[in-house]
């Protein structure tokens, strides 16, 4: 009786013992088959909204694999990351050669630049169970900016200080400049010859031009309304930016002093 009681405990262990083994071995089996062909991704579309000279190519190749390590991540239930996953290249479509700086920074304009990216796994990615090689289409957005939405945002504005024609639309042109900088909802111009402005500003009171004349016979501390267009030059055409505004402002004539 004893040495069957003993018999009877020596199993209960034995099996008790094997069962966590055997479920590791199961768990382990699991890992090594959870396989994914990436290629079942081939011909995936992502489109992305790029700002004017923020991203060169080193940036995009880092989105081009985050990207590509989220779908992956996604269609297979593996926990794949940036660093399981290699660009192979990137290919601008719209003009059939590999992708570069410039077409990242938006230096071609408005518009949408069509990718071809080629991805493959890391040492890291095949170890976690992802193969073979894929590819998705990348579209880079640089968005337009219409300068007519900047119509009556500019109020009030005052210029004095100054007391030739040109200087009074170059003041204009440097406040309006850093005003329009703070909307950083839209495309960012960067390069100051984007944004244009006539010679010479205009009277309010009658439409013809204010002059350097007119400017002599004021008075000191008298002041004229005046009103002036801003457009986007060529430079700015090629940066995306588009239109025009005017600015109705006042110009105070001060006085001069000297030491």
């Amino acid at each position: 009786m004893l040495k069957l009681l003993s018999l009877i405990g020596s199993l209960s262990l034995t099996s008790s013992a094997i069962l966590p083994l055997s479920q590791t071995i199961i768990n382990v089996n699991n890992r090594v088959n959870q396989e994914y062909d990436i290629s079942a991704l081939n011909a995936t579309k992502i489109e992305r909204t790029y700002n004017y000279y923020q991203d060169v190519l080193y940036n995009f190749y880092i989105s081009a694999r985050g990207n590509a390590a989220s779908m992956i991540k996604k269609a297979s239930g593996i926990d794949v990351g940036i660093d399981d996953v290699e660009v192979l290249s990137a290919f601008n479509i719209n003009e059939n050669r590999e992708l570069n700086d410039d077409d990242v920074m938006g230096q071609y304009g408005a518009g949408k630049t069509y990718v071809n990216v080629r991805i493959a796994p890391t040492e890291s990615g095949i170890e976690k169970g992802i193969y073979g090689e894929m590819y998705y289409i990348y579209t880079i957005t640089h968005q337009s900016l219409d300068l007519a939405i900047f119509e009556n945002r500019f109020t009030n504005e005052l210029v004095y200080l100054v007391w030739t024609v040109e200087e009074i639309i170059w003041q204009l042109w440097w406040s309006i400049w850093k005003g329009i900088g703070d909307y950083k909802e839209y495309p960012t111009f960067v390069h100051p010859e984007t944004l244009g402005a006539p010679k010479l500003p205009t009277k309010i009171s009658d439409g013809t031009p204010f002059t350097q004349r007119d400017l002599i016979f004021m008075e000191p501390g008298t002041r004229i309304a005046l009103s002036t267009v801003f457009y986007a030059t060529e430079e700015g055409k090629s940066r995306g930016v588009t239109g025009s505004f005017q600015v109705n402002f006042v110009y105070v004539k001060t006085y001069i002093c000297c030491d």
